[in-house]
């Protein structure tokens, strides 16, 4: 599991409705990312083209159960999974 803290970050974290994910320097890049609940299982994925270097997508999470998940994001050359914790 990479967390490198530049090229993608989460916020806020604990999440309760939005959750916004900072991606750096992947301009042009498809990145795809994929949610899991802690037992692997998918319940979000997207795919998007930042069209800035610093870029924030958000996700709607209001609707997951509370828990502990992880954020998947990959692009050509980098990847990296966060941990993302959501409460009520």
């Amino acid at each position: 599991m990479t967390d490198n803290g530049l090229f993608a970050t989460v916020l806020p974290n604990p999440v309760t409705n939005m959750l916004r994910l900072k991606i750096q320097d992947s301009k042009g890049q498809v990145v795809q990312t994929v949610l899991t609940d802690a037992s692997g299982r998918q319940v979000m994925g997207r795919k998007f083209v930042p069209e800035t270097n610093t870029h924030q997508e958000e996700f709607g999470v209001s609707e997951l159960p509370t828990g502990m998940y992880f954020l998947k994001v990959t692009t050509a050359d980098q990847q990296a999974t966060l941990k993302v914790v959501k409460v009520q």
